[in-house]
Order: structure tokens, then sequence, then C-alpha cells
């Protein structure tokens, strides 16, 4: 026999006093999720929507369907695993028109030493990026020998 899984809403969760957990849904049903799946009973948190798996048992002349697993079906993780969200800037796309302007305005600054005056920490590893990039686009060699 199977039974398909079932989504509800946990309404309450309470600890029987056999280490069971007996949840109440939205709809006044009530599951008992036994102490041997303990682990699942940090799912059932309230006012969240879990998925419940279900396995056939047949015991002692007792047949019918105990939880078998669960999971919160909410699309939000359990509190102790939520993360906040970072967003990120949009990339600035800037046309080659306007990098051929910055560049020209770069090359200017570094001819007339006010990158130096304005930067000074980190002049040297603009240049060096600055005629890296000349050389790659050019073709030319700006090593000194």
């Amino acid at each position: 026999m199977e039974k398909e899984p079932t989504v509800i809403i946990v309404a309450s969760a309470e600890v029987d006093g056999y280490g069971g957990l007996k949840v109440l849904d939205n709809m006044g049903n009530t599951i008992k999720v036994n102490k041997a799946h303990e682990h699942l009973h940090k799912v059932f948190q309230v006012n969240r929507a879990v998925k419940v798996y279900w396995k056939y048992y047949d015991f002692d002349n007792k047949k019918g369907f105990s939880v078998d697993g669960a999971e919160l079906f909410d699309g939000k993780p359990p509190p102790e695993q939520q993360v906040e969200t970072i967003t990120t800037r949009p990339k600035t796309i800037i046309s080659g028109e306007e990098r051929g302007m910055w560049y020209k305005e770069l090359g200017c600054r570094i001819g007339d030493g006010s990158l130096e005056r304005d930067y000074p920490n980190k002049a040297v590893r603009i240049k060096h990026e600055y005629y890296k990039k000349m050389s790659e686009v050019t073709g030319i060699s700006f090593k000194e020998d």
C-alpha cells in the first residue's frame, strides 16, 4: 500500500509524554511523529508548509500509515539556516568611445604627474595596468630595456 505525500501547514507542534511530536495542521488534523523520527521534529515549525512522506505499517494487528519523512515545502530554509540576501550592483557597461575617452584622460594624468599627486599609493599600479592594456591594444612594448 502506498499513500501520496501530503502538504500541511503546521498550526501547532508539541512533544508528548513519550518523546514523540504531536502536530496539529491548519485543517484540524493531528499527525504524530514518533520518537524514532525525532530528527524530523525540527521540520515541523508553526505557520510553515511541510511536505509529509508516509510509510505503511502492519504491526501486531495494527495497520496504517506513519510519518516516514518530512521537508519544508514553502521554499524557505529553517531560521537557523537562513542567510541575508545580498543584492549586487548591476555591471556598468560603457561604450568603446567612452572607454577610449577614459584611457585618454588617464594617459594625460600620467603625463602631467597629477596621478602621482592625487593617488600616491596607487599610481604605480595604475600606470602598470595602463601600459599593459595599451601594449595589448597597440602591440607596442612599453617595457624599458
